[in-house]
């Protein structure tokens, strides 16, 4: 068939439907970890206080009006 462009690969359809295609698994390398990013992740774990950002953005407002008058 001179002249004709191939077509692209089409899966046959069974009963009206495309074949179930299962992902196939890639191993991840393993991953290594610096150790700022241990310290980080300790960090996060042992030290970060959360903190309530309402009454912080309150705190935040009083100071600035209480340095303005």
């Amino acid at each position: 068939m001179v002249g004709r462009a191939a077509c692209p690969l089409t899966p046959a359809l069974v009963n009206g439907k495309r074949p179930q295609v299962l992902p196939q698994q890639v191993s991840a390398p393993e991953e290594c970890y610096t150790l700022a990013h241990e310290e980080n992740v300790r960090f996060v774990y042992e030290d970060f206080v959360p903190i309530d950002l309402e009454e912080w953005w309150a705190q935040q407002f009083l100071a600035k009006i209480e340095n303005c008058s």
